[in-house]
Order: C-alpha cells, then sequence, then structure tokens
C-alpha cells in the first residue's frame, strides 16, 4: 500500500501486525492531528497472520506516540517529606 510501512505492535506479547501511514502520500491530503501538525496513523494489517487486520486500542493509536513534543526522558522531582 502506497505510504505506509509493516510493522509490529510493540505493548503485549501478541505482535500484531500494524500499518503505520506516513502523514503525507502521493495523492492523498495530509493526515493531521487536533494542533493541526502532521500525524503518522496507523491500523491492523490484514495479512498480518497473528491479528488479520484486529488490533486493540493500544495499537490502533500507536501512531500517535510518533509525534513530536513527547518527552524524551523521565522527568523527577524531590519527594515529599
Amino acid at each position: 500500500r502506497d505510504g505506509s510501512v509493516r510493522s509490529q505492535c510493540p505493548y503485549c506479547g501478541v505482535g500484531c501486525g500494524l500499518e503505520l501511514m506516513a502523514p503525507a502520500a502521493k495523492g492523498q491530503p495530509t493526515r493531521r492531528d487536533a494542533e493541526g501538525l502532521p500525524a503518522w496513523g496507523a491500523r491492523g494489517d490484514r495479512r498480518h497472520p497473528s491479528s488479520l487486520g484486529q488490533v486493540c486500542i493500544k495499537g490502533a493509536t500507536v501512531g500517535e506516540t510518533l509525534q513530536g513534543g513527547r518527552l524524551t526522558r523521565p522527568l523527577g522531582r524531590e519527594p515529599l517529606q
């Protein structure tokens, strides 16, 4: 499929198949998030033998984890006394 990459869901041991769709594909409008920024999409890969295109909500929204502005390291604070 044009503009997509086959991958696996990272969340559990099943390893459901995903198709990650780039924000822009030839001949298609650019997908954007609520803030208007280009956004990756994800859907179940119908050709994957273990999931046959079915994914849970975590797998279906994995594209949102590819967005910019996410933390790159854990934040810490002083413990309460």
